[in-house]
């Protein structure tokens, strides 16, 4: 039932906004009928016609960089969304194909979700939130690479975490997962950081000298040198967003060189710079689990509806962080700290954001319980 709710709703919510578009941050309507987007599309765009011999294209990047003007056009993104874009033709005029399979994409993404939720005893009221949650609705109508990036990592979670498939077969099909995810966002790197630990740790340190473990050296081998490959490639772009695009970024009134500058100079030096450091890095995840203020105009109703999920994301990242079980905790930390180094948004938990809500739902029920045991205790 859970399914079939996110299923109806997605598809008519993705007819309605033909009729009716939803604003985004910068006013612009986003529908399936529109092409106009906030989330890089421009970039992506113009990384199509670098990738698939534009010549206009190509020669305006050569020009100017001939020129000694924006180097920075050499920035280039994974190909596999501008080679989606290219497949689908995306444009203005031409935006239904590519919009209809972010549709079914969604649609089997939170069905995978709900399955998985629903074989780990969550509760059936919390099947129903899930299935109703709005940044997944947002990246539906939004084409761009976060709904795609959270379907590589949903296939991830489901095959690397599950003890009944053999080995060797899931080796292979993860290796397929992790090369599809890095070919779409540099993010990638930190699924393949994460298997290079847990690999060693799990498949080599703590097992006998075997079969097993010297399958576990080779594919560690395997991913190490996907993950120099990758890192070169998108070395340049990781330079640009963290020493460059992060700077400019405010929390909550504040440059992060401003908190770590320090935010309250009539304190002591020490405490002055360790209490801001830390606000620096509480503000950040207040804005990646959505507690943040609109970057644009968004109308209030929209923005509540986007702060609402941070309610159970936020306590379920710090339940997780403290009692989930190590592996678990090794791939948020993972997974996270690029993020907290660049720029913190919700966009880009989207991936994690069913594991957060399932221990969300675990501090939660904790919570309900400790204040239900409060209420009874004896005066």
């Amino acid at each position: 039932m859970a399914i079939l709710v996110a299923t109806v709703s997605r598809i008519a919510l993705f007819f309605g906004t033909m009729l009716v578009p939803v604003p985004n941050e910068s006013g612009l309507p986003i529908s399936p009928l529109t092409a106009n987007t906030a989330l890089d599309l421009g970039y992506y765009q113009w990384a199509r016609g670098m990738y698939f011999g534009d010549t206009q294209v190509v020669i305006d990047v050569v020009s100017r960089f001939l020129a000694g003007r924006e180097p920075v056009s050499f920035f280039l993104p994974g190909p596999l969304y501008p080679s989606l874009l290219h497949i689908f033709d995306y444009g203005p005029k031409n935006t239904l194909p590519l919009s209809s399979f972010y549709l079914l994409l969604s649609a089997g993404l939170v069905a995978a979700w709900l399955w998985w939720l629903w074989h780990n005893n969550v509760g059936r009221i919390w099947l129903y939130v899930f299935a109703v949650l709005p940044s997944p609705y947002w990246f539906m109508l939004n084409v761009s690479t976060d709904l795609l990036f959270a379907g590589a990592v949903c296939a991830f979670w489901l095959l690397w975490f599950e003890p009944r498939i053999p080995d060797a077969r899931r080796m292979v099909s993860v290796a397929v997962v992790v090369t599809i995810a890095v070919l779409l966002r540099p993010n990638a790197l930190s699924l393949l950081l994460f298997l290079c630990f847990d690999i060693l740790i799990c498949e080599v340190a703590l097992k006998e000298p075997g079969r097993a473990r010297r399958r576990g050296l080779i594919f560690t081998a395997l991913i190490v040198v996907m993950s120099i490959v990758f890192a070169l490639f998108y070395l340049p772009y990781f330079y640009w967003v963290v020493a460059g695009n992060s700077a400019s970024v405010v929390y909550f009134g504040w440059l992060p060189s401003q908190y770590l500058d320090g935010l309250w100079p009539d304190l002591p030096e020490v405490l002055n710079l360790g209490l801001s450091w830390f606000a620096l890095l509480a503000a950040k995840v207040l804005y990646l689990t959505g507690m943040r203020p609109s970057f644009g105009d968004t109308v209030a109703p929209l923005v509540v509806l986007r702060i609402l999920p941070s309610v159970i994301m936020l306590p379920g990242l710090l339940w997780l962080l403290i009692r989930a079980e190590w592996r678990v905790r090794l791939f948020m930390i993972v997974f996270l700290v690029p993020i907290l180094l660049g720029i913190s948004q919700d966009r880009y938990i989207l991936p994690i954001q069913p594991i957060l809500f399932f221990y969300g739902t675990k501090a939660w029920g904790e919570i309900v319980q400790f204040c239900l045991k409060y209420r009874t205790r004896p005066a």
